[in-house]
């Protein structure tokens, strides 16, 4: 055991130096470039940091075992809205989010595709087609909103090129430490005797949000708001269209008792985060949003019992 606490802590240690890395280089993308800070937010580093759930969702569907990578999306968007923004309200973020259409696209966007999922039963190749859309279709507004109105000026310095790189670079290191992260805190778990339903519920889910969650609490030390705002709303969008979308094309999912009382749960936290997002976000929201992640962390259990 001393050695997976040994490579959690390194793992640990690197990605928060590889998240402030990541930061600090896109906001010279963002200053270089005229790109706003919340579409790289959206987009790029958004992508990025959904590497996990990407990797784990195309393993899965060639291994036949996509119901993993299923849940892992769910427990991953409803971390994102919950857990996440409480972590950085707790960190002192205080900030507003009205105003900020991307935002309210996102949340429709993700829960029609859980409605959807709930109403078919399933999400085959002709669904991960349509949610594949969905994401270019999300992609071209943020472009169009975002990056063609506000000056874009290219990628073509040099400067800007490097940054890029270390961009892309940093968040590779950090969706590697992750993985260490992920792998070591589950034999931990595991010697500690901690059921696989709260480790499925909350360390697999948690694990592929932790380089959404090491970024956005660099963005916050640095006040960086909107990249914070960008990647946790752009992951959960990116995790139900194209990684779903994805996943599906590969191999078809089934919608099981289990995964319906999942979506469910989605979509109570997707509409609870739109009540939240209409309020200005501080302490008070962050307790709120951990109380709605608590319970559902207490619901999975208790019905998977």
């Amino acid at each position: 055991m001393l050695y997976d606490f040994t490579i959690l802590l390194l793992g640990l240690l690197i990605l928060v130096k590889a998240s402030s890395i990541t930061i600090s280089n896109a906001v010279k993308i963002s200053k270089l470039s005229g790109i706003s800070e919340l579409a790289i937010g959206f987009i790029l580093i958004a992508v990025s940091t959904s590497i996990p759930e990407m990797a784990i969702a195309i393993i899965s569907s060639f291994e036949g075992h996509n119901a993993i990578s299923f849940g892992n999306l769910i427990g991953a968007n409803i971390a994102n809205l919950t857990l996440v923004f409480a972590v950085m309200a707790f960190y002192g973020a205080s900030f507003r989010m009205r105003g900020v259409v991307e935002i309210d696209k996102a949340i429709i966007l993700t829960t029609m595709v859980a409605l959807l999922l709930m109403i078919i039963g399933k999400s085959d190749f002709i669904f991960g087609v349509f949610c594949v859309s969905l994401f270019y279709m999300f992609s071209s507004f943020v472009y169009n909103h975002e990056i063609k109105l506000n000056n874009f000026r290219g990628l073509k310095t040099v400067e800007t090129l490097k940054s890029l790189f270390f961009v892309v670079a940093s968040v590779f290191a950090i969706v590697i430490s992750a993985h260490f992260v992920v792998n070591a805190a589950i034999a931990i778990a595991s010697d500690l005797g901690v059921s696989e339903t709260i480790l499925g519920a909350t360390i697999l889910a948690l694990g592929t949000t932790l380089p959404e969650l090491t970024v956005n609490l660099a963005a916050i030390k640095q006040r960086r708001y909107s990249i914070a705002i960008g990647d946790s709303i752009g992951s959960i969008l990116t995790n139900l269209t194209l990684v779903l979308g994805i996943a599906s094309i590969i191999s078809p999912i089934i919608v099981t008792p289990q995964s319906f009382v999942l979506l469910a749960s989605l979509i109570f936290v997707n509409l609870f985060f739109v009540f939240i997002a209409r309020r200005k976000f501080g302490l008070t929201e962050g307790a709120a949003l951990f109380s709605v992640y608590a319970l559902y962390i207490l619901t999975v259990t208790i019905y998977a019992a």
